[in-house]
């Protein structure tokens, strides 16, 4: 099923306009230091939030100061990470939940340092595996290939008609309104896109097993228990979090480090095929290997058993005698 949705900025169609034009998500701007009034009516609050997800709206954190933030370099993905951190937080979104920040510009690949050097100091702040970004299909393509982000919004501009195999979101036509107010129009290609889910719903439902596979699909896949409270980094080698992991269970791990002593894995439960955080840990961690594959399809049913005929023939000295034809 097609998952539809907008992303706007000063405009405010509102939860019930969006529920009636059958969108289900709202890609919002979140807010940032320094910005002037002007800047900050795009952004996202506490009202319009509990408006949309009280309509049945889920809601994905978005990033973007200016079209050029992305040329800020390192210090400058630090100060954003910190902003997205703390707006994300103030707003009560889930800690899982990732931000995509906007790389607005059509950019060439000789100018993908200067986006990983920001997206890095993005991830220095907020994690790597929160860590999304908005651009072109050229652009998501070469961050996914580089590892600077975990979360892909494409844009049709700059695109040429190409849709990457990695995007969670496509924005495919901008200049629309509902309810007077300007919007652009996004589809959600996976399960998990990032969205914060409506109110009393269970959560994003993530990618199945198949669709994880065809993700991570750099070598051959497999799952291992990771068990609650292990240590993990978010660079292998790096420092150790301030928490375990909260939650054991089977983790997809992704691969690992040169010198094989870290492996990185993301969030896997089996029962409901979410995936979540990437985090490394020690390899020696994990246990229960397994192999990522679609669950098997039900066994067909036994067939019937065979029916047997029989008749009762009765003797001259009156009694009865079953007689049964034999099993085949």
């Amino acid at each position: 099923m097609t998952v539809e949705g907008v992303d706007y900025a000063f405009g405010r169609p509102g939860g019930a306009a969006l529920a009636a034009a059958h969108k289900t998500f709202a890609m919002r701007y979140l807010r940032y230091r320094g910005a002037l009034p002007s800047g900050q009516a795009k952004a996202l609050t506490q009202g319009e939030l509990d408006d949309l997800r009280g309509h049945g709206i889920a809601v994905v954190g978005t990033f973007e100061s200016t079209a050029d933030r992305y040329t800020s370099g390192h210090a400058g993905g630090v100060s954003d990470g910190q902003d997205a951190r703390a707006a994300m937080a103030i707003l009560g979104f889930p800690t899982d939940r990732p931000v995509y920040f906007a790389v607005d510009r059509d950019v060439a690949a000789n100018v993908q340092p200067v986006v990983d050097a920001y997206l890095a100091g993005v991830a220095s702040e907020l994690g790597i595996a929160r860590v999304g970004v908005y651009g072109s299909y050229a652009l998501v393509t070469r961050c996914y290939r580089s590892g600077s982000a975990r979360w892909f919004w494409q844009t049709y501009g700059w695109s040429a008609g190409k849709l990457s195999p990695f995007a969670h979101v496509y924005q495919y036509h901008n200049g629309q309104a509902i309810a007077g107010a300007a919007v652009d129009l996004d589809r959600a290609l996976k399960s998990d896109y990032g969205q914060f889910g409506p109110t009393g719903s269970a959560g994003p439902v993530g990618p199945t097993p198949t669709e994880a596979a065809m993700i991570y699909q750099d070598g051959p896949v497999h799952t291992a228990i990771v068990s609650a409270g292990t240590g993990w980094r978010d660079a292998p080698g790096g420092p150790i979090g301030a928490h375990g992991v909260s939650n054991g269970g089977r983790f997809v791990v992704l691969g690992y480090s040169a010198d094989k002593q870290f492996a990185e894995c993301s969030g896997y439960v089996s029962a409901s095929g979410h995936l979540s955080a990437c985090l490394w840990c020690s390899a020696s961690a994990l246990s229960a290997f397994e192999p990522l594959a679609a669950p098997a399809p039900p066994a067909p049913p036994a067939p019937p058993a065979p029916s047997i005929k029989s008749i009762d023939v009765h003797l001259t000295d009156g009694s009865t005698v079953t007689l049964e034809e034999a099993a085949p």
